[in-house]
């Protein structure tokens, strides 16, 4: 039908912009005010989904800008060292102290190489004491090779004296007051070394793998900080020093990388079976090396991954929902369509019509959900904490990524069932012949649903599954006792002693020792070195963990004794350092608990053999151990707790602890909550596959809940004349749930495959794991089960107990 013919039918309309958008916006409100609950689910299932795709974006944005900040990023690379020992591999983040010497002016491809070493110190400032966590001891080439600001000072000579140090701004705040008060000031580290401020520069920002409170000059650092360990060696790795290179172009790495790979093995131990490599890590990547010790948090790229194909997934699902209500609908609003098309109205304008009604739907989903997000985001930057503050009004890409998603949800849920709709015979539209969609619909909206259904199983069972691997975690064995511990940071260790003995005659603590480390550890409390039989063969030695600790470690933490005794006091007459290995040092060595004893390492002589404990997290296996007592190498005092540890208790050991290091911040932790925090990554990855299985389901079942409404507001009076020739509530029941258990059992046999691969693939980051059992999938097609059957009978309970004289008598 052409204009001319259309003006004739309707000789007084005017059609222009405005009055296209009210009518819009009429009929969208009018329809939503007839089919309030369908309407409703709509609403808050696409705002929902548009919610969380808003904050995983907000997550994700944060997540994957760290370390982009510097102008030399693409060239600039951390080396790391990799370790194969045969059975698996390692990777450490630390390298040794001598290896920047040797590569700096050596290799051509590097512009600039520096190291560094990371660690936490009590600095002292007149009469204030601070207890700084991230103090970095740098080299002047730092500043050459990642960007800072400076707000006061010469970068040209910065860090290029002994006792020289950068301060950043809210160093500078805290501790002096102002920036330029900071000039020139000294003060003191760990209450001996003098430091010069001989600049201020601006914070690091948050998104970076190396945040710092203060720059120190390398040529600081020297044995007796060390407690005159020889740090500068190549046998050993420690703790905190990291090296760093600017190539020239970031096309030599692959070549770099070649000619350095075997350098550390060059000045060790040629053919070692313990094979130590060195490779080269982007610094970019940084952030995603969660097998790896760094001074941030870490986030695993393949959570990322995840997180945002399940934002996605949800963010589907609810418009899936808007989309099988609005083709359910299409058969309701079949006579409005059939009288617009009599009037002159052609398939262009109803397709745009439902077009702009999903506009217009969509857009106001999307005010809800931004009033969500400003809900919910303060609640979010608490829980992924770091002092992490998302905002949308930050980047202009969250209003790009607001616009798309407009887009394309409206064009999803307005295009084709305007396609529908539209082709539909006005005759037949206006006679309401059109009672049923068309076969393809049902078997699109039966597939969308049945997607749905997927993704709510394998949620789930992801859900079930990590909640059971954390919770072996935390009931596994780990051969030590870890309940009622509490671990101190110790700045002397020729007052341990003393700290000791005053501890001890607390009735409220039960046993007191000093140790390098707890029995297990993270990575940046651990040392590893390499061992041999005395006398034999260095070509056989391999790697093990060398932890000092005190004579009373054994009774605090109760490791077991299998052979031989425990560690002892040194006599006058000791020249030889006592040893307790663990078994797995003897499987390798292939001797037994007896043989071991009077066996001479390169360390000295084993006195004794404790059984296997977990020295790393479970997602290591566990290595060799060799426990000896070196007094100066304690870094922590322990002390073990008659019952729960109690705020009083912790007053009382605080002003016992001031008594020996009246010039320290005392500072303690509860040893339970740090091995929990071992595992913060799979702790959040239970939280967030938990939140988003929650939101799946609710989206989901809100779906399913619109649809069995509709089908019993449109067979009501099929369901009435089944009453009344005899068939029950219960067949009614069965009658209308019948599809959707149909299509939730094709969702578990698609569901099931699908999570037990990617859930496998999840636990084989773990040496100690659990192993999928059937009753989680059983589990997860009870509740989904339940859930369904529940959503269906609260829709037909209502037709099935109505009485069909009032529905039927019309008819």
């Amino acid at each position: 039908m052409n204009n001319e013919k259309r003006l004739t039918v309707f000789p007084n309309l005017h059609i222009n912009s405005e009055s296209m958008i009210i009518h819009y916006l009429k009929t969208t409100f009018r329809n939503s005010l007839r089919n309030k609950v369908s309407s409703a689910i709509s609403i808050i299932g696409l705002a929902t989904g548009l919610a969380s795709v808003m904050m995983i974006f907000l997550y994700v944005r944060h997540e994957t800008s760290f370390d982009t900040q510097h102008s030399k990023a693409n060239r600039i690379f951390h080396i790391i060292l990799d370790a194969n020992t045969g059975n698996e591999a390692d990777n450490n983040s630390e390298t040794p102290f001598p290896l920047i010497p040797e590569i700096r002016n050596k290799y051509p491809e590097v512009e600039v190489a520096t190291r560094i070493y990371a660690s936490s110190a009590t600095v002292k400032s007149g009469t204030k004491l601070f207890a700084e966590k991230n103090v970095i001891f740098a080299e002047p080439e730092f500043l050459k090779v990642f960007d800072v600001t400076w707000i006061h000072g010469n970068p040209a000579m910065a860090l290029d004296d002994v006792n020289e140090v950068v301060v950043t701004r809210s160093t500078a705040m805290k501790m002096f007051g102002g920036t330029a008060q900071a000039m020139d000031k000294v003060f003191t580290l760990e209450g001996v070394y003098p430091l010069k401020v001989s600049g201020v520069v601006e914070d690091p920002l948050l998104t970076t793998h190396l945040p710092y409170t203060m720059l120190i000059s390398l040529k600081t650092l020297s044995k007796e900080y060390f407690v005159s360990l020889n740090y500068d060696q190549w046998n050993g790795v420690f703790s905190g020093f990291h090296a760093y290179v600017l190539l020239k172009s970031k096309k030599d790495a692959p070549l770099f990388q070649a000619k350095i790979k075997n350098l550390r093995q060059i000045h060790m131990i040629p053919n070692s079976p313990s094979k130590k490599t060195l490779r080269l890590q982007p610094l970019k990547e940084i952030h995603y090396g969660t097998n790896l010790t760094s001074f941030n948090y870490t986030t695993s790229k393949t959570s990322l991954w995840i997180i945002s194909i399940i934002g996605l997934i949800t963010l589907f699902i609810a418009a899936f929902n808007y989309l099988n209500m609005t083709i359910a609908h299409s058969i309701k609003r079949s006579k409005e369509v059939g009288i617009k098309r009599s009037a002159g109205a052609c398939k262009r304008d109803i397709l745009i019509q439902f077009l702009a009604e999903a506009v217009v739907m969509t857009i106001f989903c999307l005010v809800v959900a931004v009033i969500l997000v400003e809900i919910f985001l303060p609640t979010l930057n608490q829980y992924l904490g770091n002092g992490i503050e998302l905002s949308l009004y930050r980047d202009y890409r969250v209003i790009f990524l607001c616009l798309i998603l407009v887009l394309a949800v409206a064009a999803l849920t307005g295009i084709y069932p305007g396609l529908i709709v539209s082709s539909y015979s006005p005759v037949d539209a206006i006679k309401s012949k059109i009672s049923s969609p068309k076969r393809s619909i049902n078997f699109l909206k039966n597939g969308l649903l049945t997607l749905q259904f997927i993704i709510s199983l394998v949620l789930i069972i992801g859900t079930l599954t990590i909640y059971l691997q954390l919770k072996f975690i935390e009931k596994k064995e780990l051969g030590f006792t870890k309940e009622n511990v509490i671990q101190i940071p110790l700045p002397d260790p020729k007052r341990a002693d003393f700290l000791r003995s005053e501890l001890i005659s607390n009735p409220s603590i039960s046993e007191v020792s000093s140790a390098a480390s707890p029995p297990q550890s993270k990575d940046d409390f651990r040392f590893t070195s390499y061992y041999y039989e005395y006398g034999g063969d260095k070509k056989n030695a391999r790697e093990c963990e060398i932890k000092s600790v005190g004579i009373e470690y054994l009774r605090l933490f109760k490791l077991q004794l299998v052979a031989g005794e425990w560690l002892r006091k040194r006599g006058p007459n000791d020249s030889i350092l006592m040893l307790v290995v663990n078994q797995t040092l003897l499987k390798q060595m292939g001797w037994t608990p007896q043989q071991a004893i009077g066996k001479r390492l390169n360390y000295g002589v084993i006195i004794g053999v404790i059984t296997d404990f977990h020295a790393e997290s479970l997602q290591k296996k566990i290595m060799p151990a060799v426990m000896v007592s070196i007094n100066w190498a304690m870094q922590f005092t322990f002390v073990k707790v008659n019952g729960k540890i109690g705020s009083t208790l912790i007053s009382d050991i605080q002003k016992t602890w001031e008594k020996a290091f009246p010039n320290q911040v005392f500072t303690c932790s509860v040893y339970e909550e740090y091995i929990q925090e071992m595992y913060f990554r799979e702790n959040r990855a239970f939280d967030i596959v938990r939140l988003f299985a929650i939101i799946s389901i609710i989206i989901a079942y809100l779906g399913v809940f619109g649809m069995v409404s509709f089908l019993v507001a449109q067979k009501t009076h099929e369901f009435c004349m089944r009453k009344v020739l005899g068939a029950t509530g219960y067949q009614l029941f069965f009658l209308i749930s019948r599809n959707y258990l149909q299509l939730l059992l094709l969702a578990n046999i698609i569901a099931w495959p699908v999570s037990w691969y990617l859930m496998n693939r999840w636990l084989d980051e773990f040496a100690y794991r659990i192993t999928i059992s059937w009753w989680i999938f059983a589990i997860a097609m009870a509740i989904t089960m339940a859930i369904t059957l529940l959503t269906v009978f609260s829709r037909t309970v209502k037709v099935a107990t109505m009485n069909p004289a009032e529905v039927l008598k019309y008819e």
